[in-house]
């Protein structure tokens, strides 16, 4: 195990974090950095904290792709969960620092966090996929034309989560010295050949790629994703324009126009 290279896609909902894992699957020299270890984390699927080690590494040994390189893709919930299990079953006696945990079944791994610049865009995928439960889209597949109804309340709610998840990632990474290769999802959009080859320098395995593979999965946004962006900016000019007392008496008639006028 101590002679494969391993790395972490550290990410947050709707980063582009399934489009980077395309395509460095693609790649057939990055392994198969996909998000498994989250029902084992959870709990879904029971085993214990002693055989925990060494399942894990065994999942990272089955997606190794042959010149030993393996990754896995992990939000900060799941980091935060893996870190503890991984306590539970390290010997008591050992006083191991949150890196050398995970040196225990990721080794010799490098961090790639990847990012979204513009978070309210982020905020608003995260609200339509929760709705409609499409994560992903494939080149291949029909364009699903459905408006889920979303209110400013989800859109808020989610940017508040999003920039809770990348401050807890950040600290993380100053906390345990790490030195993290960034990716931004605009920037992989615009030109996923260039940025995809950073990270695969990053990795050292550059060379090993004849070409740089087509991404499978494309970008979700369209027409009603700017339409949210907008109604969302219109109800932030609004609060900052109308008086506090109004703004409440406002919710407070949604909220009985609400109890008056059952849903569905």
């Amino acid at each position: 195990m101590t002679s494969m290279q391993t790395y972490i896609v550290c990410a947050t909902m709707r980063s582009g974090s399934s489009l980077l894992c395309n395509l460095l699957q693609k790649t057939r020299c990055a392994g198969e950095p996909r998000e498994f270890l989250r029902d084992y984390l959870r709990g879904d699927i029971q085993i214990s904290d002693s055989e925990y080690i060494e399942f894990v590494e065994q999942k990272m040994l089955g997606s190794a792709s042959s010149n030993g390189v393996s990754g896995v893709k992990l939000m900060w919930w799941n980091i935060d969960l893996l870190l503890k299990r991984l306590r539970n079953a390290a010997s008591p006696s050992e006083a191991l620092t949150e890196r050398e945990l995970l040196g225990q079944v990721f080794p010799n791994t490098k961090f790639i966090f990847i990012t979204r610049r513009n978070k309210l865009a982020q905020a608003i995928s995260l609200c339509r996929a929760e709705r409609t439960k499409t994560w992903t889209k494939n080149r291949n597949e029909i364009k699903d034309f459905s408006l889920p109804r979303i209110t400013n309340f989800h859109i808020d709610r989610n940017l508040k989560l999003i920039e809770s998840w990348e401050s807890a990632w950040q600290e993380f990474f100053r906390k345990n010295s790490i030195d993290v290769y960034t990716v931004v999802y605009e920037d992989l959009i615009s030109d996923y050949r260039t940025n995809l080859s950073g990270v695969l320098k990053f990795l050292g395995i550059l060379e090993q790629i004849d070409k740089i593979p087509v991404p499978d999965l494309e970008k979700q946004a369209d027409f009603y994703s700017y339409i949210l962006v907008t109604q969302y900016r219109l109800y932030l000019a609004l609060i900052g324009i109308l008086p506090s007392s109004f703004i409440c008496w406002l919710r407070d008639f949604k909220l009985k126009i609400k109890r008056v006028i059952p849903s569905g």
